[in-house]
């Protein structure tokens, strides 16, 4: 399965816009679009609705996104778990304190720790 355009499919279901999803990825639209003909012959299903004014999301794209989002995490923590992950670290970091503690030794060090 290409992952590529699995992540285009993701992208293009969160977009409803293929050309805006390939601009996102560094495709062209054309590009884009054969792509994502490329993944529907493969699942053997139409996962998109094109008009010239919309995209919306097949019956059968619909039952297909929760998995493909579910490929693209796997396959980011795949990477992840071999060193090959994103050197920017993301998240929100949450701890329990009492506000006094984390007045005085806290906020002193959130500086130190955004640069």
């Amino acid at each position: 399965m290409d992952l590529d355009g699995v992540r285009l499919f993701v992208l293009s279901a969160d977009l409803l816009n293929i050309s805006a999803a390939g601009r996102t990825l560094g495709l062209a639209p054309s590009v884009a679009s054969a792509r994502l003909a490329k993944l529907e012959t493969e699942m053997g299903a139409d996962l998109l609705h094109r008009s010239t004014r919309k995209v919306s999301l097949s019956i059968e794209g619909a039952n297909f996104l929760p998995y493909a989002r579910e490929i693209i995490a796997q396959e980011d923590m795949a990477k992840s778990a071999l060193g090959l992950g994103s050197p920017i670290v993301t998240g929100t970091i949450r701890f329990a304190a009492p506000s006094t503690f984390a007045q005085i030794y806290i906020c002193p060090l959130i500086p130190k720790f955004l640069s």
